[in-house]
């Protein structure tokens, strides 16, 4: 059956987990929330498409180098894996989507310059309104 093909695979050590996602077929991501998407960067920085909910940051960060289907659509789900598995010329352009993918480029470096820059603005923003802020938060460079 199917569990033939799965890997099941919470918990791997950061070595195996790159060559276990690095020689998939797919990264198969069926969450009901993903604030950050490491999941699906690492997946497309090995050039391997993900199969995820679109929930969360995953939208942004799958775009094309993947299938994104709804939360809890368990048929939609089934669909994209048998398109992952039997379309070969589906499989291709994912593979060379994720490999073209924005998440694939980006450093820890630039998602801190990015907060960096959030935090900046609505600290200037706040200060513009004359709001004090209760809870304070800093951020060096």
């Amino acid at each position: 059956g199917v569990g033939d093909f799965l890997l099941y695979a919470p918990h791997l050590e950061p070595g195996r987990l790159a060559s276990v996602v690095a020689n998939a077929r797919a990264v198969v991501l069926p969450v009901v929330s993903d604030a950050a998407g490491l999941s699906a960067i690492e997946a497309l920085a090995c050039d391997t498409p993900v199969l995820a909910s679109a929930v969360g940051a995953l939208p942004e960060i799958v775009a094309g180098g993947g299938i994104l289907v709804e939360p809890h659509d368990a048929p939609r789900l089934a669909a994209g894996l048998a398109t992952i598995w039997g379309d070969e010329a589906m499989h291709a352009r994912l593979v060379s989507r994720a490999r073209q993918s924005d998440a694939r480029r980006r450093t820890w470096r630039a998602v801190a310059d990015d907060t960096r820059q959030i935090y900046a603005a609505a600290a200037g923003s706040r200060r513009r309104s004359g709001s004090s802020p209760t809870n304070r938060v800093a951020v060096r460079a």
